[in-house]
């Protein structure tokens, strides 16, 4: 017997590749999304920043609008049922004494991969999911409406409007086993989908 001690060469080169491996593993599942899932955060955030504009820019104290009864703007989330969504803007909100909400002309409808849920901050609550709409009024107040679905032409009333949710809520964009978050500050109607994942 010759006493031989420590790893040989083939040990020590079989021990780094399973160590590679498993690194490689590891470090790429932190960093993994779905390919478009950041995309279509990003959609949703420009269909609320051309929702806020929309509402502020229709101010009810402006001619154009006060003639036509149109308040703020109005977003919807609708969820297709193939694990994406359509989201839409309209002009005005669902509320008495609103006109009837129609598709902005500055936004068209688009379908976008993800499917979306709004949560409460705090304690991860789902306030809504799938199909949603988020209200925008012309001083830049969002509320949240969940399970609300529409299409031109047939929007149900709203007896009020929900109001602010003040305790802070983030929105998530899911496409299969990924997702990501972002602060929805209602207040403001800011959903901030370039910063980085909640």
């Amino acid at each position: 017997m010759n006493g031989q001690r420590g790893f040989g060469t083939l040990e020590l080169l079989v021990a780094t590749a399973i160590f590679a491996g498993l690194l490689f593993v590891t470090a790429s599942n932190f960093g993994m999304r779905a390919p478009r899932l950041h995309a279509d955060a990003l959609a949703l955030q420009a269909a609320l920043g051309e929702a806020r504009a929309l509402a502020m820019a229709l101010d009810a104290g402006s001619p154009d609008s006060a003639a036509a009864n149109v308040t703020g703007a109005t977003v919807t989330v609708s969820a297709d049922g193939a694990g994406g969504s359509s989201i839409a803007v309209y002009r005005s909100r669902p509320i008495p004494g609103a006109q009837n909400p129609t598709v902005d002309e500055g936004f068209p409808p688009v379908r976008v991969g993800s499917t979306f849920a709004v949560k409460q901050t705090a304690s991860g609550s789902v306030l809504a999911s799938g199909t949603f709409a988020i209200l925008v009024s012309s001083s830049g107040y969002a509320s949240v409406v969940p399970a609300y679905s529409a299409s031109p032409g047939s929007f149900a009333r709203l007896r009020t409007d929900p109001g602010c949710y003040e305790a802070g809520a983030s929105i998530e964009a899911r496409s299969g086993a990924y997702s990501e978050s972002h602060a929805f500050h209602c207040r403001e109607a800011i959903y901030d989908a370039s910063s980085a994942p909640a």
